[in-house]
This record gives structure tokens, C-alpha cells and sequence, in this order.
């Protein structure tokens, strides 16, 4: 867990009479488990170093208590440090997978196999935590989700199947507390029905302005609407083929109802002879 010479010199310029050394010192551990697995997020027993796990998971709880005005050892001084290195203040008390200490019926707590598969455990959780920040950053910055496409957004898809596990009883490698730091950064968990709604609403706002739901195919003003109005006709065509389309009943209805143009060239057929005007 090395430091860049950057950060020794930032940890060496720390005045000890105003953090206090062991801070100091848990602080640079601190960042060199950050510079090694990408996050601040330590498990409370995390098998490398027990006490930079409880030295975290302490530091919340002198946060909570400082937020609160009781008695804590948390100072204005030492938050602003701990949030220069991007220290989680979430209490999610322990992410790491669960890892059994018995192997028939033997207690083998502290035993090298129990280590090494604790070990294994962190490990698959600081992966999963590696792309939980990726998300997030990306997040933030693009303001939306990662493309299906992309490296990032697979893995997105892959939690959104691991929660669904979790509801059906499937064994699943999702928790309560992953569902819980992915919902606290906005996570969709169901991005299609989100941008199917927002694409109604789209058109819904279309009609109000010019009277009609044709949606030029190449609308310079919302391309992606005037390219998703096309789609669904050709959604539409398929299903009335009785063919496999990515469109159902529901939608075909709630289209209908906002006023939606399932035959383009019999709706300008009828306007050019003057039918809807009848």
C-alpha cells in the first residue's frame, strides 16, 4: 500500500498536536488501501489490517455522534482530512460476503483456510466495489447511465439480474447493503420503463405544440424521439405479424391513448383527401 511522494508529503505536513498521530497514521493506511483497491470503503474486519477495519468503522460512529453534539473524537480539522481522501461516511457496517467459519462442524476461525477464503471474499467485494465508484464518477459526470454497451454499463445490467435473484430467493451475490449504495448514488433499476416513460412524455409535449404525433424520423430538435417513434411502428408491425417484437399491450394501449400514428402513409393518405378534418 504505497503512498505517491505528493501524498507522503501531504500526510508529513499534518500537524500531530491538531490530528493526533494515531490519526495520522490510520489516515495513511488509509490511503494507501485507496491507491490499492480504488475506495475508502474498508470491511470492519477486513483479515489484512483488523484495525484500520475498526479504526473506519469507529470514525463513523464519532462522525454520527459529532453530528448529533454528544462527546466524540471527531473534529472539524479531522473530517475535512477524512474527506479530502474521499472517506465514506455511509454506515454500511459490513459489505464483504458472508464467509463461513465452520467447515463440518470444526470451528476453524483464525485457521489459514479461513483466512485465505476470507481473504477471496474481500477480494470479489473490492472488485465489486472498483466498479461501484467507477459507476458513480461516471455518474456524475455524464449526468446518465453507462451505454448496455459499454464495459460498465454490462456490469450495471448484471446488478440489476443480481437483485432480481435476490427477490425470486435465487442465491445471488446482491445485498440489502449493495441495493443501498447503489439506489444512494440514483441508480435505475429498471432503465427501460424509466426511458419509456420519459419518451411518452416527449411525445405527449410534441403533440401539445403541433397538434399530431408524427414525429419526423430525423427531428433535428429530439433525433432520439423522431428515431423511437419509427421504432415502435416497426415494433408495432411485427407484433400484428404475430412475430416476437419488444413491445407489448400495455404500451401499444398507452400510445393509442396519447394519440399515436401506427400507419404513417395512411395518416397522410387521410389528411391529403381531407379525412381528418371530417
Amino acid at each position: 500500500m504505497s503512498l505517491s511522494p505528493d501524498q507522503e508529503d501531504y500526510f508529513n505536513s499534518l500537524e500531530k498536536p491538531v490530528y493526533g498521530a494515531p490519526f495520522i497514521e490510520r489516515l495513511r493506511e488509509l490511503q494507501g488501501y485507496k491507491n490499492e483497491f480504488g475506495s475508502c470503503y474498508v470491511p470492519k474486519r477486513y483479515p489484512d489490517n483488523p484495525k484500520l477495519g475498526n479504526w473506519v468503522n469507529k470514525s463513523r460512529q464519532m462522525y454520527r455522534k459529532y453530528l448529533q453534539g454528544e462527546k466524540s473524537s471527531m473534529t472539524p480539522e479531522r473530517i475535512e482530512a477524512l474527506n479530502k481522501i474521499g472517506f465514506i461516511w455511509s454506515g454500511f457496517e459490513d459489505l464483504s460476503m458472508a464467509v463461513p467459519v465452520s467447515i463440518g462442524g470444526s470451528n476453524i476461525e483464525g485457521s489459514s483456510t479461513d483466512i485465505s477464503r476470507k481473504n477471496a471474499a474481500f477480494k470479489v467485494n473490492a472488485t465489486w466495489m472498483r466498479s461501484f465508484q467507477e459507476l458513480k464518477q461516471y455518474m456524475e459526470e455524464e449526468k446518465d447511465a453507462p451505454s448496455a454497451s459499454s464495459k460498465l454499463g454490462a456490469w450495471a445490467a448484471r446488478q440489476r439480474r443480481a437483485r432480481q435473484n435476490l427477490q425470486l430467493g435465487v442465491k445471488t451475490t446482491m445485498t440489502e447493503d449493495r441495493i443501498e449504495l447503489l439506489e444512494s448514488i440514483g441508480f435505475d433499476w429498471s432503465p427501460w420503463d424509466t426511458k419509456w416513460n420519459m419518451r411518452i412524455q416527449e411525445l405527449r409535449d410534441y403533440k401539445q405544440r403541433f397538434g399530431d404525433c408524427m414525429v419526423p424520423v430525423h427531428w433535428k430538435e429530439n433525433p432520439k424521439l423522431g428515431s423511437w417513434v419509427s421504432t415502435q411502428r416497426k415494433y408495432y408491425k411485427l407484433h400484428k405479424a404475430g412475430e416476437t417484437a419488444r413491445i407489448t399491450k400495455e404500451r401499444i394501449r398507452q400510445l393509442t391513448e396519447v394519440g399515436f400514428v401506427w400507419d404513417r402513409m395512411e395518416y397522410l393518405w387521410n389528411e391529403e383527401v381531407g379525412l381528418h378534418s371530417l
